[in-house]
């Protein structure tokens, strides 16, 4: 029994101390940066922060990295409120919102081209808990 305990006792540290942070971790590996750098911790307030904004109208969302599929999900895959568009989009010139995730070093070059001309304005940005790579949303003014 001792020896199983002893055998086990590095996870349950390591379980016990995620549970009790699972923002910040620790995580083993590579888990560290998935979870904690590029974790999904800023999605739910993005979300929140565009169905604030939307109002409850349909609204084009312009991805400048990628769509990302939690910020999708958490809006309603289906929904036909929020369409998801890229720079080749002929909807990106309406589009009334933009999204970045900083830790995707892939760059949609017409959405940025589009959100640099001044069309947008950075109303919201979300902190990643370990303070890097952080989400930027823009948004017309008016």
């Amino acid at each position: 029994m001792g020896a199983a305990l002893l055998l086990f006792s590095q996870a349950l540290r390591l379980d016990a101390r995620v549970l009790a942070h699972p923002d910040t971790g620790p995580y083993p590996g590579l888990d560290e940066e998935q979870y904690v750098e590029q974790g999904g911790t800023v999605w739910p307030p993005a979300t929140e922060a565009i169905r604030r904004r939307a109002a409850g109208r349909p609204v084009v969302v312009l991805g400048l990295t990628s769509i990302p599929d939690t910020l999708r999900l958490m809006l309603g895959p289906r929904n036909p409120k929020y369409t998801f568009v890229y720079g080749d989009s002929p909807l990106a010139a309406h589009a009334d919102f933009a999204i970045v995730d900083n830790s995707n070093p892939f760059v949609d070059k017409r959405a940025q081209r589009l959100v640099t001309s001044g069309v947008f304005k950075p109303v919201q940005r979300f902190k990643r808990p370990a303070g890097t790579q952080d989400v930027v949303l823009y948004a017309r003014p008016g």
